[in-house]
């Protein structure tokens, strides 16, 4: 009795009063008890298949609504695309990198060229090629590193192209300068695509701000003059489109600022 009393009460002395022989019984019976106790406190409570298999959508006491699962989808779609790289870039740097090395090489070496038979290759069917392949890689695969190498391949093929862009559409002047006039109007147009694309939201808010304010009707109304005088003065096709276009520009930002104010004053 008395070793059961000291068992209970977590004593870790043996009873003096106990004789010798029922002392290894109370070691014993205090070793199971030990280990008894860690099993209860180690012992894992059971899994909710429940909420394992509605994890999406199961909180404590209520289920989540449409509005939620819509915040959520949309915060790991923004997640999938900042871990993706950045494709864009990669194809603008190694088409330029590209075009310098495919200029300097026939710049510095003009007489090494690929003739097979009575055919002249040029380094333009080079980059038809790669940019074929850049472009079968980056839609048969979902995968970063595959997607990245598809890019620069892409890109470095575009640059091959743009070398003989000239050639192209002359049939014979490799060296003309329309080549540097295409090359620059494509990635001025390829940096302000992606600047836009990239800060659309925050372009549209100042160019918003810009045109409600008395700065934009000012700068609206320069434009106009300065257009239509530019229309009547010329007969340039060129400069007449660029002059449609500023002064059909500088209207919008005209009626956006008259707009503004009637909204305003109502």
């Amino acid at each position: 009795m008395m070793l059961l009393t000291a068992l209970f009460r977590n004593d870790r002395t043996v009873p003096t009063s106990c004789c010798k022989c029922c002392q290894p019984v109370f070691c014993l019976l205090r070793l199971s008890r030990t280990f008894w106790m860690r099993g209860r406190r180690t012992k894992r409570k059971k899994p909710d298949l429940l909420k394992e298999v509605w994890k999406p959508t199961f909180r404590e006491g209520s289920c989540l609504t449409a509005q939620e699962r819509n915040v959520q989808g949309v915060s790991a779609e923004k997640s999938e695309i900042e871990r993706r790289p950045n494709l864009s870039v990669l194809i603008l740097i190694s088409f330029i990198v590209s075009f310098a090395a495919a200029r300097t090489f026939t710049t510095l070496c003009p007489k090494v060229v690929l003739v097979a038979g009575e055919l002249h290759i040029h380094h333009f069917w080079y980059g038809m090629l790669m940019m074929a392949i850049g472009g079968w890689l980056g839609i048969s695969y979902n995968d970063t590193r595959i997607d990245r190498l598809a890019a620069v391949i892409f890109g470095a093929g575009g640059g091959l192209i743009g070398d003989e862009a000239g050639l192209l559409l002359t049939f014979e002047n490799y060296w003309t300068g329309l080549t540097y006039t295409i090359v620059t109007g494509f990635l001025a147009a390829m940096f302000i695509l992606f600047l836009i694309a990239r800060y659309s939201k925050s372009i549209v808010t100042e160019f918003a701000s810009f045109t409600s304010s008395s700065a934009g009707l000012y700068l609206g109304v320069f434009l106009v003059t300065i257009s239509i005088a530019f229309l009547i003065d010329t007969d340039n096709p060129l400069v007449i489109v660029a002059s449609s276009i500023s002064a059909a520009v500088a209207f919008l930002m005209i009626l956006a600022y008259l707009i503004q104010r009637l909204v305003q004053e109502r």
